[in-house]
C-alpha cells in the first residue's frame, strides 16, 4: 500500500546525529530499502523531518521503517495510506 510517511525528530538527537555522521546513513538505509517515488527533508514546527512516499507492502515492514528513526533520531512517524491520481480513478470507477 502507497503511504505517505512524516518523521520527525528530536532537535538534540538529530544535531547529535549530523555531529557523529549518522544521519546520513539512517536516510540512506531508508532509501535503500523503501525505494521512496519521493523523499525531501523539511522543517516543520521548529524540528528537522522528512516526508516519503513510497509502498509498504506488509506490516510486517513497519518496524525496519520506524526504528532506524526512533532509535537514532528520538522519532516520531506518522504514516498515511495514498493514492494518485490514476488509483482515484480506478477507485471511483468501480462504484
Amino acid at each position: 500500500m502507497r503511504k505517505f510517511v512524516r518523521a520527525s525528530f528530536d532537535l538534540e538527537a538529530a544535531n547529535r546525529a549530523i555531529k557523529v555522521g549518522s544521519i546520513g546513513k539512517i536516510f540512506e538505509g531508508f532509501a535503500k530499502e523503501f525505494q521512496p517515488e519521493g523523499m525531501w527533508l523539511v522543517s516543520q514546527d521548529g524540528n528537522r523531518c522528512t516526508v516519503a512516499v513510497f509502498d509498504l507492502p506488509s506490516t510486517s515492514k513497519i518496524p525496519p521503517l520506524a526504528e532506524p528513526f526512533f532509535m537514532g533520531l528520538g522519532g516520531a512517524i506518522e504514516a498515511t495510506p495514498v493514492m494518485d491520481l490514476a488509483h482515484q480513478q480506478t477507485c471511483l470507477s468501480a462504484l
